[in-house]
């Protein structure tokens, strides 16, 4: 899970793990305490705190990666604006999944992230 400054991108791993090839539809969770982002990917076309599923990887899409457009969270959720700070390569985080939830999240915990 990779944070830009206008949406998060998944990395085809990501998309292949989580079968999110064919799902467009993705909603967001945040745990502000513990400074966690979780991810899910579907198909409910009518939930309506869903973001739309697009593919990334140089306009091509080859590349198997996926992204969703929400540069709003960033002004909702300061902690995790700060991360946009940081270079590239410190955006990036791993992400694993609940089970329980088929939920797929990252901790976004730096020692310098506010």
């Amino acid at each position: 899970m990779s944070f830009r400054k206008t949406g998060i991108a998944f990395n085809a791993e990501l998309v292949r793990l989580a079968h999110a090839n064919q799902l467009k539809r993705a909603t967001l969770y945040f745990d502000s305490e513990a400074k966690r982002v979780g991810v899910e990917f579907h198909g409910r076309t009518k939930d309506r705190d869903a973001y739309a599923v697009t593919l990334d990887g140089g306009g091509s899409g080859k590349a198997g990666g996926r992204w969703i457009q929400v540069s709003r969270i960033y002004q909702t959720y300061p902690w995790l604006g700060a991360i946009l700070k940081q270079s590239t390569a410190r955006r990036r985080f791993h992400v694993r999944l609940d089970d329980s939830k088929n939920l797929w999240f990252a901790d976004v915990v730096r020692e310098k992230i506010a």
